[in-house]
Parts: C-alpha cells; sequence; structure tokens
C-alpha cells in the first residue's frame, strides 16, 4: 500500500498501518487483505472489511510502474470473492477517479458522491 499510495517510507510507520493490522484469532475474521503479485514481487493490493451479508472493499492500489495492466482489477475481483464466499450479497467501495473506470468494468455503478475535506495539518 505505502508504494501504491506515495505513502514515505515502507509504510509501517504510519498510523494506518495499526488501523489495518488483521485481528488476531480464528481463521474467519472481518477483515482480509489480498496482495497480487508479479514476479513474486508485490505490485496491487486491496482489503476487505466483511460483516452481516455486506462487504466493503478498500485499499485498492497498484504501484505507478504496474498500472494499466489488470493487477487492481485482479486485486478487487479477488476480495470480491472473498466475500461472496462469506455470503456478502452486496458490496460498496469508494473510488478514486482514477479507479472509477476499472470498478465500472467490474460491475459498479455510481450511487453517491462523496466529496473529502482534508486538514492542512
Amino acid at each position: 500500500m505505502a508504494g501504491a499510495y506515495a505513502w514515505p517510507g515502507d509504510g509501517r510507520s504510519s498510523a494506518w498501518a495499526d488501523l489495518y493490522r488483521q485481528p488476531e484469532g480464528g481463521t474467519e475474521t472481518a477483515i482480509r487483505h489480498v496482495v497480487v503479485r508479479e514476479d513474486g514481487r508485490p505490485v496491487a493490493c486491496a482489503s476487505l472489511f466483511a460483516g452481516d451479508g455486506h462487504a466493503f472493499v478498500t485499499n485498492v492500489g497498484t504501484l505507478p510502474e504496474a498500472r494499466g495492466r489488470g493487477f487492481g482489477t485482479k486485486a478487487t475481483v479477488a476480495v470480491l470473492d472473498i466475500a461472496t464466499s462469506r455470503g456478502a450479497g452486496r458490496a460498496t467501495l469508494t473510488a478514486s477517479r482514477m479507479g472509477r473506470g476499472v470498478y465500472a468494468r467490474i460491475g459498479f455503478r455510481d450511487d453517491a458522491l462523496l466529496r473529502r475535506w482534508i486538514s492542512p495539518g
């Protein structure tokens, strides 16, 4: 994720690392992370938060040099497959402008527009 989102360093020092850490215990947790590799090297990722028959897809990212080759699509479809196997009948996500075409090709449709406000600090 650090490379896909241009985070400084390897991303482990970020507060986000703790937020998305896989909970311990049990094999059927609500959070799943998928990494797509090319020649053993991570090139794309996606995360799934699932529960009560619904799935939320997030953290979809592809390294800049690997974009446009279907890796983000593969990561997204992989977490959707996991969600389906767990009985999720619906999935939602928020899409960047860059990702909208990818998600539309998979079958997602626009439902609402989310505007983000980012603090200056």
